[in-house]
């Protein structure tokens, strides 16, 4: 089960509802990344769990990645029950979902407002818990 909590900033106002780190529910791992370009914190998605239909194969090109990262940013979507045998996991290379060439780096509680550089405070209980 994955967690996300309230990160709020006392000077800025600046409010995200992030990770705060690496969290792992039953479908994908995410990061929290904070984009230099955007003045933000997002989670993105580092590994997401396939199946063998959808998982990359031989001729498959790296746009597999881009559409298992769109998929997966929704942690709605499940697997068919019964696929646990034939599934593995997917290691995606991190982006901000903005624009690719944007400069992501990992954040990770306690860390700083990447708009005002004060430390951001946390809320003691998730704000959601996620699979």
């Amino acid at each position: 089960m994955g967690r996300t909590y309230l990160f709020e900033c006392p000077r800025c106002e600046y409010r995200v509802a992030v990770a705060g780190g690496v969290e792992q529910g039953l479908l994908c791992q995410v990061q929290t990344f904070r984009c230099r370009d955007c003045s933000t914190l997002l989670d993105v998605p580092v590994r997401v769990r396939v199946t063998d239909r959808e998982g990359p194969g031989p001729g498959r090109p790296e746009a597999l990645q881009d559409q298992l990262r769109r998929r997966f940013t929704n942690w709605h979507l499940r697997l068919p029950i019964g696929a646990a045998a034939r599934d593995r996991w997917v290691v995606l290379k991190p982006c901000c979902p903005v624009s690719p060439i944007h400069r992501i780096e990992p954040w990770t509680h306690p860390g700083r407002c990447p708009r005002c550089e004060v430390h951001l405070d946390r809320t003691v209980m998730p704000y959601r818990i996620w699979e």
